[in-house]
């Protein structure tokens, strides 16, 4: 296959990744009979304790955890396309290494997650949901700054080698700035710079998709037969 049809691909990984994520957290919250909380009282831990999980929160979970497969996928080829533009720049290594790291502490909070719904209504008691909630939310927390870091090198590199239009750079960066500075203020500010990512890493994939490979096509053309 090749680079032009792999970059490609690499763009609507990151396209299916925003909508897979948008569509998980909405079918999930719909379908939860118990109103998320992120820190449980007492008698909230109770009724989730006591409350099977419909089949409904189980998909929403599932198209959570297959969007972030497919984050995975744009990840690799975005950072491989600015890694050869830039001649193995540090830029788009660090880009990887930081999204490595955002993936594996996400799949840490998927699974807490997934053991609190497995086990309500199946002899978790509320103290166990209480426990297993700040598991879940402690290591999401902790995704944010490397979901930072991998924008904000994502979008340097990008910049540096001109794969995005300008103006998309420049509002990964200050996304980045903005994921930084929520973990600061983790209930407010940190929940609220978590959402736009999700909208800007589809356009970043499209994005990079159609200048990086418009850009190979013009090369091609200029290298005589």
């Amino acid at each position: 296959m090749s680079d032009r049809k792999l970059l490609v691909l690499g763009g609507l990984a990151g396209l299916g990744y925003g909508v897979l994520e948008i569509a998980g957290v909405i079918v999930g919250g719909i379908s939860n009979p118990v109103p998320f909380d992120i820190f449980p009282s007492a008698a909230t831990a109770a009724r989730v304790a006591a409350t099977p999980v419909p089949a409904g929160v189980w998909v929403g979970f599932g198209l959570q955890a297959f969007s972030t497969l497919l984050l995975v996928a744009f990840m690799v080829r975005a950072t491989s396309a600015l890694r050869q533009a830039d001649g193995h720049g540090l830029l788009a290594t660090c880009a990887l290494a930081a999204g490595i790291v955002n993936v594996a502490v996400v799949f840490v909070s998927f699974g807490t997650m997934a053991a609190r719904n497995a086990g309500a209504g199946h002899g978790l008691d509320g103290q166990s949901v209480i426990l297993l909630a700040n598991l879940s939310w402690g290591t999401y927390f902790l995704s944010w700054p490397s979901l930072a870091m991998f924008l904000g090198f994502l979008a340097s590199a990008a910049l540096r080698v001109r794969a995005l239009p300008a103006w998309l750079g420049w509002a990964g960066i200050v996304l980045a700035v903005a994921g930084l500075a929520g973990c600061l203020d983790p209930v407010n500010l940190g929940q609220l710079a978590q959402l736009p990512p999700i909208l800007w890493i589809p356009a970043a994939g499209i994005a990079l998709a159609i200048r990086r490979g418009t850009a190979s096509e013009s090369a091609a053309v200029m290298i005589p037969a």
